[in-house]
């Protein structure tokens, strides 16, 4: 089987996958990321699900500029037809993975990809697709005939209902023979990537490792390449592993960053010398680095006189910006800003591809 597997990527015939349901797999180091109590501060999922939810090239998402996203969310681009889109996939692919629970079956698979299609229904294709190239004779993958996918689905489902493994190698197999099977029209690696976050997540979340692939899409597209040679190709860590380091070095650059952010807000308004909640206000300019002033009093859930007193520190410090938007007054925290666009560029750093 090995053989045939090694055989199938060089050709241009359909791939042959390795039946997993009763192998004896060699465990993995575990590949969770540290938990973190960042997104309980920060709205990472604007910034981060826009690129894992897919759906939309990446270079065109990443044409959007993160004000924009964060305008949208205060209701002040209602014709920003392309952040509105984003915003909307990053919406439903946060919902679907969090709705994942519970044994994987067929049906589940089917539910999960029309949710992030986001679609009423969805089925196992009945054709022959491909990746990569302009037809089936160029290109660079050919998943399984579609007669054989009920097989290898089936396969794929028992595998994952085994207590005998780890979380960290289910997680690595499953996602890996997935991306393999391609078994829908469309939205495979979105379908993968929401189980893999869903068997490597708890009630304390992380970056996902998925988001991986942003700073390495080569490496990610070598790894999956590598993971249809052997069996030992498909459970191997080590890719996944160096996307835990990165995670966790991203999760530690983040919360240096918010640790600072906040003692420079809190700064200019310690000394004003007014009763409101300071920490509630920092909370919200954290959380919301731009804020429609028709909106500011209800975030804060505050006065007319303590409105004015902070409209009055904002309104003389370095650290916020008064503009306007549709006609709309905007309050821009630098500070806040800096933290959402310093961790876009971090997420790419390492890529030369974009």
């Amino acid at each position: 089987m090995e053989k045939e597997n090694i055989l199938n990527r060089n050709t241009k015939s359909p791939y042959i996958p390795l039946k997993i349901s009763n192998i004896d797999f060699n465990e993995v180091e575990p590949i969770v990321p540290n938990k973190t109590n960042l997104f309980s501060e920060l709205d990472i999922e604007t910034i981060i699900y826009r690129y894992i939810s897919g759906g939309i090239a990446l270079r065109e998402a990443r044409n959007v500029p993160v004000k924009n996203l964060f305008l949208s969310k205060e209701a002040l681009t209602k014709d920003d037809y392309l952040t509105l889109s984003l915003l909307k996939k990053s919406s439903e692919f946060k919902k679907t993975v969090e709705c994942i629970e519970g044994s994987i079956t067929l049906d589940k698979l089917n539910e999960i990809n029309a949710k992030i299609l986001m679609k009423s229904t969805s089925k196992v294709r009945e054709n022959q697709n491909w990746i990569g190239g302009g037809g089936i004779k160029s290109a660079l993958f050919i998943p399984p005939r579609p007669e054989k996918l009920y097989e290898y689905l089936n396969d794929l489902i028992s595998f994952a209902s085994r207590d005998d493994l780890s979380s960290s190698l289910k997680a690595i197999v499953f996602h890996n023979q997935l991306i393999s099977l391609h078994p829908f029209n469309d939205g495979n690696g979105r379908t993968a990537r929401a189980f893999l976050e869903s068997m490597t997540s708890s009630n304390k979340r992380s970056i996902p490792l998925s988001a991986y692939r942003l700073a390495s899409n080569q490496d990610y597209g070598s790894s999956l390449e590598e993971s249809r040679i052997s069996i030992g190709a498909l459970a191997n860590e080590k890719y996944w592993l160096r996307a835990k380091d990165w995670v966790n070095n991203l999760q530690n650059s983040l919360e240096k960053h918010l640790s600072e952010s906040k003692k420079i807000i809190s700064s200019h308004f310690i000394l004003s010398n007014n009763k409101f909640d300071i920490n509630r206000l920092v909370r919200t300019f954290i959380k919301k680095p731009l804020i429609c002033l028709d909106n500011f009093p209800d975030y804060l859930h505050i006065g007319v006189n303590d409105f004015d007193a902070v409209l009055k520190t904002i309104s003389h410090s370095k650290q916020f910006k008064l503009w306007r938007c549709n006609n709309k007054v905007v309050i821009e925290c630098v500070t806040s800003m800096e933290i959402y666009e310093v961790f876009e560029t971090e997420l790419f750093k390492d890529n030369h591809e974009h």
